[in-house]
């Protein structure tokens, strides 16, 4: 029934729960996992280019929170014995 599930990760303390749901549905259906965190490259779109050096900073800062809930995912996705992919 389930040949791929895609596990949207914000790094949040309700990400286990949804982990562990999409874990047992994969280990059910023998199932590939795929982790994402979806990073918005443009938090400031139509705010004025006063925020031009903020915006990289605030994208970096978002990459580096995407790589850690998906680091995050994948070390509770393999503790329960199943593998992962992930992407920012």
């Amino acid at each position: 029934m389930f040949t791929h599930i895609l596990v949207p990760v914000d790094g949040s303390a309700g990400m286990r729960d949804v982990l562990d749901k999409a874990s047992s549905l994969a280990k059910t259906y023998q199932s590939a996992v795929t982790a994402v965190y979806v990073l918005d490259p443009q938090p400031y779109v139509g705010v004025s280019s006063e925020f031009a050096y903020g915006q990289s900073d605030a994208v970096h800062e978002a990459r580096a929170a995407g790589e850690q809930a998906l680091q995050q995912a994948s070390v509770l996705l393999a503790a329960s014995g199943q593998s992962v992919s992930a992407m920012v």
